[in-house]
C-alpha cells in the first residue's frame, strides 16, 4: 500500500503512529513541514533518514531551515518569528554535531519536490502545494528558487499566495498539504476536483479543536486519523 500524510509540525508521538500503519512492503510519502511549531522536527527528520520505505518531500519550513543556517539572516528572521515557529527546529539543529547537521542538509537537498506515481492507472502527483507550469518531477536540489517557491508557498486554496488552478491538469489527481483543511470547514481531508488537501490541522493543536494528522491510502482512498 501507498500512504501519504503532510504538515506533522514536530509532533514525534504521531509522527511514530502514522509509521505504525505500515507494513513492510508498505510507503509512506510525507509531504513536507514536518519541522517547526511542535518540539521534535530535527527528531523526525533524523528517524526518516534511517527508514528504507518513507520518503520526505520539502516543504516551505524545511526550504527554510535549509535557506537560514546556510547564511540567510532574512530568512532566518522569518522561519523562526512566532508565526512560522522555527526557533524551536533552529534550536534542535544546533544542539546537533556538525557532521550531522551537515548530513541533515545533505539529506534534504535530496529530498523531491514533486514526484509523480502510477497507481491502478491513475497518476497522482504528489507535492507540498503548488504545482508550476511544467509540473514535471524534481528534487529540491535540482530546482531553482522560483520554482521551490512556488512549490512550497503557493497553494489553490490560499488567496494571498495563488497557484494557478490551470496548472493542476484534468487527467492527474494532486495530493496535497500547506492548508489546513479547517479552512474549509471540513472534517478531515478536503477534495476539491482533483486536488486533495490531507493537511489536517496537525501543527495547530491550540488552534483547531480538531487537530490531527491524516494519513491517506491511495491505493484504497481511505483515510486513517491521528489524533
Amino acid at each position: 500500500m501507498v500512504y501519504v500524510c503532510s504538515d506533522i509540525h514536530g509532533d514525534y508521538q504521531k509522527y511514530k503512529k502514522a509509521l505504525s500503519i505500515l507494513t513492510d512492503k508498505d510507503i509512506l510519502y510525507i509531504l513536507g513541514d514536518v519541522i517547526d511549531r511542535g518540539p521534535d522536527g530535527i527528531k523526525i527528520i533524523l528517524d526518516i533518514m534511517e527508514q528504507t520505505n518513507v520518503i520526505l518531500f520539502i516543504g516551505n519550513h524545511e526550504d527554510m531551515l535549509i535557506r537560514a543556517v546556510e547564511g540567510d539572516s532574512e530568512c532566518m528572521d522569518i522561519w523562526t518569528c512566532a508565526q512560522n515557529g522555527g526557533e524551536v527546529t533552529f534550536n534542535a539543529f544546533s544542539l546537533e554535531d556538525l557532521s550531522v547537521q551537515k548530513n541533515i542538509l545533505s539529506f534534504l537537498k535530496d529530498c523531491p519536490l514533486i514526484k509523480t506515481i502510477t497507481l491502478n492507472g491513475n497518476n497522482f502527483v504528489l507535492l507540498h502545494s503548488g504545482i508550476p507550469e511544467d509540473g514535471k518531477d524534481i528534487l529540491y536540489k535540482d530546482a531553482d528558487k522560483k520554482t521551490i517557491r512556488y512549490v512550497t508557498w503557493h497553494s489553490p486554496f490560499k488567496s494571498s499566495k495563488y497557484a494557478s488552478i490551470a496548472n493542476y491538469k484534468p487527467d492527474k489527481t494532486y495530493i496535497i498539504g500547506h492548508v489546513p483543511t479547517q479552512h474549509f470547514d471540513a472534517s478531515g481531508i478536503f477534495i476539491f476536483d482533483n486536488i486533495i488537501d490531507i493537511d489536517c490541522g496537525c501543527g495547530f493543536p491550540n488552534l483547531y479543536n480538531d487537530s490531527r494528522l491524516a494519513v491517506f491510502c491511495i491505493d484504497t482512498m481511505e483515510a486513517f486519523y491521528i489524533t
